[in-house]
């Protein structure tokens, strides 16, 4: 569970509604330098993401989650992540987003557990990413 999400403001009715579409979208960098300045892994320093590409769901970027054992992590959302490889099957179990399928993602580096990859039966996707296991350059 969340704590501050009690429903999912982008999923009505079962379905996702326009304003969730521009949310969650692909956010790639437009060139290459640019995406080198960023968020990259805190175990071996893989880029991972841009600071562009931070969203907003359910109304925040950064979320705090429970997971069933009890472990919360605080979560950072984004639309692209070309430095994680995600693995195993997506599941609706337990899930923080409801309408969203959830799959472990790992530094493609290093294979450290960086977060995971939050997918709706549309094919819209977002990465929720472990905010303590990046570093931002600056």
């Amino acid at each position: 569970m969340c704590r501050g999400l009690t429903h999912n403001p982008l999923v009505l009715k079962g379905r996702q509604t326009a304003f969730a579409k521009e949310l969650i979208q692909d956010n790639q960098p437009e060139d290459e330098d640019k995406a080198e300045d960023g968020l990259r892994c805190s175990e071996c320093t893989q880029f991972i993401t841009s600071a562009e590409s931070r969203i907003t769901v359910a109304g925040s970027h950064e979320h705090h989650c429970t997971n069933p054992h009890g472990v919360t992590f605080a979560i950072g959302c984004f639309g692209h992540a070309p430095g994680c490889t995600g693995v195993g099957s997506p599941t609706l179990d337990h899930t923080w987003f409801p309408g969203y399928r959830w799959r472990i993602t790992l530094c493609s580096g290093c294979s450290a557990h960086l977060g995971w990859i939050f997918e709706a039966a549309d094919g819209n996707l977002f990465f929720g990413l472990i905010l303590d296991r990046l570093l931002e350059e600056q």
